[in-house]
This record gives C-alpha cells, structure tokens and sequence, in this order.
C-alpha cells in the first residue's frame, strides 16, 4: 500500500493527560495519486487483528489535500498506555522501547513519554522476517523498485513518518525520513505543581475547622444561657 502512490504519511500522536490517562492514535494519509491507487483507505488497510484487540477505525476524512485513516485506543493509566504502545511496532519496527512513566512527590506530578524512532532499516521495518524470507529476501516483493521506477523518485521521498508527543500541554513532533542513519530519542516530559491542590487542601480544612469551632462555641454558649435561665426556677 505505501508503495503504490505519490506520497503517503505514517503519522502516531500519544496523547497523555497529568493523571496517567489518553490516548494512541495511529494515522495513515494518502494524498490524491495514492488514494487513486491506493483505493477506499479502509479496504486497503486490513485492520480486523486491530478491531478485535480494542482499537477504533474512525471513518476517513479530508484535510487539505490529504485524505486520511485514524485507528485510535485509550487507556485509563501508565500501564495500559504501555501495553498498547507496545503494539505498534516489533522488536525489529520503527518504535523502540516507547514508554510512559507518572511519578509523584509531595509537591509534583510528573508524566513522562520517551523511546526510541529507527528507521535504519527503512520499510524492512515494517515487516517481519517470516515475511522477508518467503518474498525471496524483499520484505516488499518487488514493490519497492516498481514503484521507484514508476514514479522516478526514492521510496524514501514518497512515505513520510512523524511522530507527536502531547504529555499534558507539553508538545514535540519528531519528523523522521526513512533510512535515517542513526536512531532518535524521544523524549517528552511535563511537571506540574501540588502547591495550588496543597493550598486548596489547607483553605478548605481550615475552613471546616474554624466553621466547627464556631458551632461549637455557639453551642456551648447556648447551653450556658439555658443554665443560667433554669438557676431561678430551681431555687423556687
């Protein structure tokens, strides 16, 4: 499917919120030629491993001159954010190692997003070797040099892969072009402050204290008026 347009864009947000829960969503954009040889986006992507796992197909939309497919799962906490990051790639994929981290101290919160982008191997790395083995040694079967030749430009100038990080306000998107040399960190991290919740804790307690003293006070003195009003009855 990548090989078969102009230009198509392998893009994946993480989005987390301060208390552990998000989102993943994995997109995938045809610009007009590809979608012309591409097809209907939904048929040619098979999904139905991902369906059954909890994933959402969203229906496809435009946005400027691409056209494009969202498959997105949330999770409620770090834990199941991992398992699903887990699923985006293999041992050998693209994306290594991603993992969201939320520490806490008595004055902070802090969530965490890093890993590792390689695309080395570029569309190799999309594959696996079972796959590689029974093409003959090319994880595309051919496609890669047809599709080169066709269009005369690299397979490299033709899919896209970014990657956005959203960690509670903090955003970084990491463009990375296939057959990148070197590996890149990702790393994304926001800290926030417990003073203002620390504060509010404190104001409210306070209030609820003093707001007990004075009933209590009230009700003290209450008792003693009734003490001093029942004195006369009693000596009579």
């Amino acid at each position: 499917m990548f090989l078969t347009g102009c230009q198509v864009t392998l893009r994946t947000e993480v989005v987390a919120k301060q208390n552990g829960s998000g989102e993943v969503i994995q997109m995938i954009g045809f610009d007009a030629e590809a979608l012309k040889r591409a097809g209907n986006p939904r048929e040619a992507v098979r999904a139905d491993d991902l369906v059954a796992a909890g994933w959402v197909i969203d229906p496809e939309y435009v946005e400027g001159d691409m056209t494009w497919l969202r498959i997105r799962h949330s999770f409620a906490n770090v834990e199941e954010a991992n398992k699903i990051l887990a699923q985006l790639s293999g041992p050998d994929g693209p994306y290594k190692d991603l993992q969201l981290k939320k520490s806490d101290s008595f004055f902070t919160n802090t969530v965490q997003f890093r890993g590792i982008l390689d695309t080395t191997a570029g569309l190799s790395a999309f594959t696996d070797k079972a796959l590689t083995d029974a093409l003959g040694g090319d994880a595309s079967g051919g496609l890669i040099a047809a599709a080169e030749t066709a269009t005369g430009k690299k397979v490299s100038e033709m899919v896209e892969m970014n990657l956005f990080v959203d960690v509670s306000g903090e955003e970084r998107t990491f463009n990375v072009p296939l057959f990148e040399p070197q590996q890149s960190e990702v790393k994304v991290t926001s800290t926030h402050s417990k003073l203002p919740q620390i504060f509010e804790f404190l104001l409210l307690t306070f209030l609820v204290v003093a707001t007990a003293v004075v009933i209590g006070t009230r009700v003290r003195q209450q008792r003693m008026k009734s003490r001093r009003l029942m004195r006369p009855s009693m000596r009579r």
